[in-house]
């Protein structure tokens, strides 16, 4: 899709994000019930461009990890990358680092705009600022397209979580809610892009700052953490993040790894 033949809101500058970052293709809808559903739909097409931004400014029904919904209204930042081999040079068994790269991607991209801020990772995809989650990223491969990987990303900007259900508003921000002030969606969502691209090609490289990266930026350490997963709940002390992204938790019985499950609590 021409951006300029895209009729949008002018939340977002279409020809700008597509001139100024490594994105090849921009599929743009008014509203959308998930971009992660859209980008696995396009995912299944065989002349599909790549890296691809689905994108949409009122997002109706985005997910989350697991059974996990994402609450987000008008002023959302709510877009999905879709990334192939010729981007991202990862065997399938490493594409949970994938996951924590991208979480990196956005805590790097806010530091620049907030040197202040109080800014954190919670293993493996959820960002925090000031203690509060401010973006939730899944990353989905595609059943028939394992050589696709589709990046979900939603970051609250302009929506502010005062509307929000109650149990939401305690837990989670926005930046606006945060800072006080509004912000240009397309400068948001270029400045993440460009983060993204730099620490991709990092996990593509193994580079070692990657691993220093999600270490310097995790809550975890040192927390009791408390671990959801299919096979059995797992609780213990947090001694960090090792190379491959597997989280290290201390536990009666010695260190265990853990590769997958949603972090239920911490403290």
């Amino acid at each position: 899709m021409n951006p300029a033949d895209e009729e949008t809101p002018a939340a977002f500058d279409l020809d700008r994000i597509a001139s100024e970052t490594f994105i090849q293709s921009i599929d743009f809808h008014e509203t959308l019930a998930s971009t992660n559903d859209r980008g696995l739909q396009l995912a299944n097409d065989p002349f599909v461009v790549t890296p691809s931004l689905v994108l949409t400014p009122a997002q109706t029904g985005g997910r989350g990890r697991g059974a996990n919904r994402w609450w987000s209204t008008a002023g959302a930042l709510t877009f999905s990358v879709l990334v192939s081999p010729d981007v991202v040079e990862l065997p399938v068994a490493r594409h949970p680092q994938i996951s924590l790269t991208v979480g990196v991607a956005v805590c790097e991209a806010l530091r620049q705009r907030f040197p202040q801020a109080d800014i954190g990772l919670k293993w493996p995809n959820d960002v925090f600022l000031h203690e509060k989650k401010v973006c939730g990223i899944l990353v989905e491969v595609p059943p028939q397209r394992r050589d696709i990987l589709v990046i979900g990303i939603g970051l609250n900007v302009n929506n502010s979580l005062k509307s929000a259900p109650a149990e939401l508003q305690a837990t989670a921000t926005s930046l606006s809610d945060a800072v006080g002030n509004k912000f240009e969606l397309s400068e948001i969502l270029i400045e993440v892009l460009h983060m993204l691209e730099q620490r991709l090609a990092w996990l593509s490289a193994s580079d070692p700052q990657l691993a220093r990266r999600w270490e310097e930026f995790s809550l975890l350490r040192g927390k009791t953490v408390y671990i959801e997963n299919h096979q059995n709940d797992i609780a213990g002390i947090c001694q960090g993040i090792d190379e491959e992204g597997g989280l290290l938790l201390r536990t009666p019985s010695g260190i265990e790894r853990v590769t997958h499950g949603i972090v239920k609590h911490f403290q």
